[in-house]
């Protein structure tokens, strides 16, 4: 099998090129790996896609080597293509994908596990036909995902760029009209702070939207949440954090958050909207957000294949509540 490793030398707080580069010597043969750095916004994408191209059906193993953002250019590189094999190396600020697997995260922060693991069936979904692993939705967070290059560049802000754009956007996009239709449903037209359609758990630096949400299990996790009084979305605010907002495929505030498992979501609005897909921020016109059952191939170590982010076993919360260091990124 051939392994790639695709670097983005300007994701998180360092370069990890020369890392990765040390790494693939020690543990692999010469002949059965290449590196590549990324060099613009969408290059990631199109060198998977390249990978792919060459590896011309037979197996290869493309490691997306920064964060969110360069994890869904790979994985739009990568889509569709016979015999290709995902693996994230968490290399980015926030990572949040790889938080879906609770503690046991710490398992994919290791180069060596992720080459000895083995990959698994895992669900997509397609946003207006573009591939998404983790997360897609509109509202105040994906207003705050836009907004956060106003901090980003604040020195030693960090991660928490994203906590003080929430801020900033929990004063001007509290209030949006979305009609919502379900598996072909009747729309539901209202006013909403979020509509997130989740295939993993975590964004936003650690948000537990959908807390109990499996990669493989077939469904979307969609969680809605109703325009109340910023008095009120501040008191919310800690439990949509730590996940304490669903159990058991509940929602344990029905009156404002709604929760339901789909395989199609229809949002549609007067205006285009800004939507957050797996942390990149797409202008789009009536998203709609469909399940794609296992078409793709993700590579676990063991012990992630154990968390219950997949089907093996109890899916409990993800454990990362939101610091990157619980994740074993320090």
């Amino acid at each position: 099998m051939k392994h790639i490793f695709i670097v983005n030398p300007i994701a998180g707080r360092n370069d990890v090129s020369q890392r990765v580069k040390n790494e693939a010597l020690r543990l692999l043969p010469q002949e059965q790996y290449s590196f590549l750095r990324t060099e613009y916004a969408g290059h990631a994408a199109a060198l998977a896609a390249d990978a792919a191209k060459e590896a011309a059906g037979a197996p290869a193993r493309i490691y997306s080597c920064g964060g969110d953002g360069t994890l869904n250019e790979v994985l739009c590189g990568i889509d569709g293509k016979a015999g290709c094999e995902l693996a994230v190396y968490p290399c980015g600020t926030g990572n949040d994908f790889v938080r879906t697997f609770g503690q046991d995260a710490r398992e994919l922060f290791s180069l060596e596990r992720l080459i000895q693991g083995e990959a698994r069936p895992v669900d997509i979904m397609r946003v207006n036909g573009r591939p998404c692993l983790n997360i897609a939705s509109v509202g105040l967070d994906s207003a705050t995902a836009a907004n956060v290059h106003r901090f980003s560049g604040i020195p030693l802000l960090g991660h928490r760029a994203y906590q003080l754009s929430l801020l900033f956007c929990f004063f001007a996009h509290m209030r949006n009209r979305y009609e919502i239709s379900i598996d072909g449903g009747p729309a539901e037209t209202g006013d909403y702070i979020i509509a997130a359609a989740a295939n993993g758990r975590c964004y936003g630096g650690g948000f537990q939207a959908a807390p109990e949400a499996v990669l493989d299990d077939g469904a979307i996790d969609c969680v809605t949440v109703r325009s109340i009084s910023r008095l009120r979305v501040a008191g919310l605010l800690g439990a949509y954090k730590n996940g304490r907002h669903v159990k058991n495929g509940e929602s344990l505030y029905p009156n404002i958050i709604a929760f339901r498992r789909a395989s199609r979501i229809e949002i549609r609005a007067d205006r285009p909207l800004p939507v957050n897909v797996d942390g990149e921020i797409l202008s789009m016109r009536n998203p709609v957000i469909e399940l794609v059952p296992r078409a793709l191939q993700l590579v676990l170590p063991a012990g992630a294949a154990q968390s219950g982010a997949v089907t093996a076993g109890q899916a409990p919360l993800c454990a990362c509540a939101g610091e990157y260091s619980a994740c074993g990124g320090r």
